[in-house]
């Protein structure tokens, strides 16, 4: 039985549910919503989170508004079930969806959150094969963050904004120490912030590159200390040699051994140069599947995400850069897990050029 606030007949009404998907409507949700922020306690925490279907009238225009029908479908069936009786879902209309989950942790918010991420557009496809349909959402906690309703969904409005800005096909959990100085004015809210991002990765790559080629490694603790900043990175590495040795080490942990098992079938094909491997949320992160053992292996050491970058030398011996965080607060977005590969390439490659100059001396 779902968790209904005050009378149990609410909500069950015609008049409560949206006609095209069954779900709540807005005014029910909304309702359910204010209720449930009123019954808030220290250690009670709510969670409201607006969704959105990514670029939802192109599906439209290019499918016709039927197939786009199913697709909505597809979206209230998931977050019905993804919710459960954690909480109650919406539609406020069109593309756009809403959930509120009540007395509920950060796990579980993420856990639905992450079974939508998968769920669409693996629904999608079985509808339309090589078609993908994202969402993404903006979400917030009370009583982390104060005000009522209509402050907290503005918030995570803002929130949804910045999903979209980063690239979409993502959620963002509003933090105000990270997303309170986002300014996304007027009409033009994700693609300002869009833009802004953009330009300081850009700058990112562009400085530290520049920076490792004027000076080669006595820049690199330099560029270090920026990308750590910049990416909020908890730990920095890099293992070299046929040992893989750590040979540089910067963090908290200065005793995190190479996994030798990450190297499975980069030894054995010779033509392999690079390759990147990515675990995000070890604990429900949708890289579970793709990279189970790493993501055991980043839980066992509290690592929350964490980037391996294996680069074979000038030998075909295989080095690599290794780069974590541990905090929930501190979630890169997709564009940024690509920065920090691309960095470790170019760290990698100015290492080995460094080498075999003082092999040759």
């Amino acid at each position: 039985m779902k968790k209904i606030i005050g009378d149990t007949r609410i909500y069950k009404r015609d008049s409560d549910r949206d006609p095209g998907t069954g779900l709540l409507n807005k005014a029910a949700i909304e309702d359910y919503s204010r209720k449930t922020l009123q019954l808030i306690t220290p250690k009670k925490c709510t969670w409201l989170a607006i969704l959105d279907v990514d670029d939802f009238k192109a599906v439209n225009d290019s499918y016709g508004h039927a197939f786009g029908d199913k697709i909505l479908l597809e979206m209230a069936r998931l977050l019905e079930e993804s919710v459960g009786n954690a909480g109650m879902a919406g539609r406020f209309g069109g593309d756009e969806f809403f959930f509120c989950l009540d007395d509920a942790g950060e796990y579980e918010v993420r856990g639905v959150l992450e079974k939508l991420l998968v769920g669409l557009p693996e629904a999608s496809e079985r509808l339309m094969p090589g078609l993908k349909v994202t969402i993404s959402a903006g979400v917030i906690s009370s009583p982390l963050n104060p005000g009522g309703y209509d402050e907290l969904f503005a918030l995570a409005d803002k929130a949804l904004y910045i999903a979209k800005g980063k690239g979409r096909n993502r959620y963002i959990i509003y933090r105000e120490e990270m997303h309170a100085n986002y300014v996304i004015p007027g009409n033009t809210k994700a693609f300002s912030y869009s833009k802004n991002y953009m330009e300081r990765i850009t700058l990112a790559v562009r400085d530290n590159t520049d920076l490792l080629f004027k000076k080669g490694m006595d820049a690199l603790p330099e560029v270090v200390d920026r990308l750590r900043d910049e990416f909020q990175l908890d730990y920095f590495a890099i293992y070299s040699g046929k040992s893989r040795k750590c040979v540089y080490c910067t963090g908290e942990k200065k005793d995190v051994p190479f996994p030798e098992w990450l190297l499975k079938g980069i030894m054995e094909d010779p033509s392999s140069e690079n390759t990147w491997t990515y675990a995000s949320d070890p604990m429900i992160g949708r890289s579970k599947k793709e990279h189970p053992r790493l993501c055991r292996w980043l839980k066992r050491r509290k690592g929350r995400e964490g980037i391996f970058s294996v680069i074979k030398d000038e030998e075909g011996n295989p080095g690599a850069i290794f780069v974590y965080n541990s905090e929930a607060m501190k979630q890169w977005a997709v564009d940024d897990a690509y920065v920090l590969m691309l960095m470790s390439d170019v760290i990698h490659r100015i290492k080995t050029m460094e080498d075999m100059r003082k092999r040759d001396r």
